[in-house]
């Protein structure tokens, strides 16, 4: 008995004079996390990400990351392609910019066929005793969108008008061609373009059939030159008809088109006049 106990005991100060017991070995499993930390980046859950930012540089919280908030329907923001009138950036016309979402606009399409856009030149027959006509050229090829806030009017916007130049017809065929081939050049350049960047005189509120003068100011587009043109109108809302006219004088010189004319024979007026009478529905 005795015996057992006395090398128990000299074994426990044995082990104590030989320092304690054996270090324990670490796991492979830690080794490899602690290499890992030293390179690998952790989001803020603590996850590694190998795809995530290497050291120093910022790391992305997935949860305040932006959202795409856009509203399905809504139009596009200014510099965002316009699906309606692809050749041209979308416009934005008035202090309203674009409707916000969920809001009730009434969409009127200007009809083409029921519209028309007309120029007026002033010619001198110089061969003719210098005698003073009136070119008139129309075409009923124009296009457009307007947007209406019938609650609140001062919202509506014009969000474009587009007209193809290839079909003025002013009654003489010999003009039409110098028009369409030397002058508009409307096979390299078939449309113009009318962008409304601001829209004077819309009323708080509106009632039916009551007709509104305005001054529309925008960017017209021809031949790819770009000015700033200011159209007096006036519109009218009828049931599920709108109807309007608007009218700009306009120098051709602006626009990079040279003095028209045939020396001894005739001389076109710098200045012209665009019209504009249209017809829009939903």
């Amino acid at each position: 008995m005795f015996k057992p106990i006395c090398l128990a005991l000299a074994l426990t100060i044995l082990l104590i004079g030989c320092g304690g017991p054996p270090p324990q070995t670490e796991s492979l499993e830690t080794q490899v996390l602690d290499e890992n930390a030293a390179i690998a980046p952790t989001d803020t859950l603590g996850v590694n990400r190998t795809a995530y930012p290497a050291p120093g540089e910022s790391e992305t919280d997935e949860a305040s990351a932006p959202t795409d908030i856009s509203i399905p329907g809504s139009y596009p923001a200014p510099g965002q392609t316009d699906p309606l009138n692809p050749a041209t950036q979308p416009p934005t016309s008035g202090d309203s910019g674009y409707p916000p979402g969920g809001v009730a606009f009434r969409s009127f399409q200007i009809i083409p066929g029921e519209s028309l856009v007309s120029y007026e030149a002033n010619l001198t027959l110089i061969n003719e005793n210098n005698r003073a006509e009136i070119a008139i050229g129309t075409t009923g090829d124009v296009t457009g969108e307007i947007l209406i806030d019938v609650e609140n009017p001062q919202n509506s916007i014009i969000r474009y008008v587009n007209i193809e130049m290839a079909d003025f017809d002013s009654g003489d065929d010999q003009r039409d061609s110098v028009v369409r081939e030397q002058i508009l050049e409307s096979e390299t350049y078939p449309f113009a373009t009318f962008i409304p960047r601001e829209i004077k005189g819309l009323p708080t509120e509106y009632q039916e059939g009551q007709t509104i003068s305005l001054e529309i100011i925008g960017d017209l587009s021809i031949r790819q030159v770009t000015n700033s043109v200011a159209f007096d109108a006036s519109v009218h809302l009828q049931g599920d008809t709108l109807t309007g006219e608007a009218a700009a004088a306009i120098l051709l010189s602006d626009f990079g088109i040279d003095p028209i004319g045939v020396d001894g024979v005739i001389a076109v007026d710098d200045e012209i006049e665009i019209k504009i009478e249209f017809i829009a529905r939903p």
